[in-house]
């Protein structure tokens, strides 16, 4: 079975996948897995357009949206869930609510999810480029006290018929 493993990651899961058989292959290879990190996938736009059914791939083009906390936040536009900009891309519409809501409190992330600085709306810096900012909830679902997030296990096999599964024994509740 061959495999197209992206050079320079993840050594291990090569080391994993030769131990059971698969040999490093090419894209230009008839290959059975793809295991790549780069989003959108743009470099192998050509070959995800023509998949064969027998050919797999480690993640699903565009899932960033749903893994990555920053993407995620700033997709979701719901009554449940904070408003989030990412900055510069939303800085407009960061901007226009900051001046409806001049005393809104807001949450002001690195692009790493380091230096979080809670500001009033008129505290929050001109130059947030590479930010991600989201509104402050003034009174969350803490538990003990304390607040914390909840990672729920799933893999999807399939997106036609979508195929999704969740284990149900073990998820990932974390605490700041």
């Amino acid at each position: 079975m061959t495999l197209f493993l992206q050079e320079g990651k993840m050594r291990h899961i090569m080391q994993v996948l030769e131990r059971i058989g698969w040999k490093r292959g090419s894209h230009e290879d008839d290959w059975r897995l793809l295991w790549t990190f780069e989003y959108p996938f743009q470099r192998f736009q050509d070959k995800l357009l023509k998949l064969k059914p027998h050919q797999k791939i480690n993640h699903l083009p565009g899932n960033v949206v749903f893994v990555s906390k920053l993407d995620l936040a700033s997709s979701l536009k719901t009554d449940y869930h904070p408003m989030s900009f990412q900055l510069p891309k939303d800085e407009d519409s960061f901007l226009d609510e900051v001046s409806r809501n001049p005393n809104e409190k807001w949450v002001v992330k690195s692009g790493r999810h380091r230096r979080i600085k809670v500001l009033n709306a008129k505290d929050v810096p001109d130059d947030l480029s590479g930010s991600f900012v989201q509104q402050f909830i003034s009174n969350p679902f803490l538990i003990g006290g304390r607040k914390f997030d909840i990672g729920i296990y799933t893999v999807i096999t399939g997106v036609d018929p979508l195929r999704v599964y969740t284990y149900e024994e073990e998820f990932l509740l974390r605490f700041e």
